[in-house]
């Protein structure tokens, strides 16, 4: 293989390289949106959240968040309410 040719695979290899990191990125991001979103919290806000901070560090902050459906639920209960679904 020539000079051009080496040169050519190795751009290839790192294009697609950046395309499997961004794609996994916004993967990542939408799956703490999708948990934020059970929590209670906005999907949109936390993917946005996810994609400009870094993935680990959104995907901790929403763990530590409270799930606001369980507290609302509780007061429910400590009211004397009746909990649905």
């Amino acid at each position: 293989m020539d000079h051009f040719t080496d040169d050519l695979m190795e751009s290839v290899a790192g294009i697609g390289f950046i395309v499997f990191g961004l794609v996994f990125w916004v993967e990542v991001s939408a799956a703490v949106g999708k948990i934020a979103r059970c929590k209670g919290y906005n999907f949109r806000n936390w993917f946005l959240a996810c994609v400009v901070l870094t993935p680990p560090l959104a995907a901790l902050l929403v763990a530590a968040l409270p799930d606001r459906h369980l507290h609302r639920k509780l007061d429910m209960l400590m009211n004397g309410q009746p909990v649905s679904e």
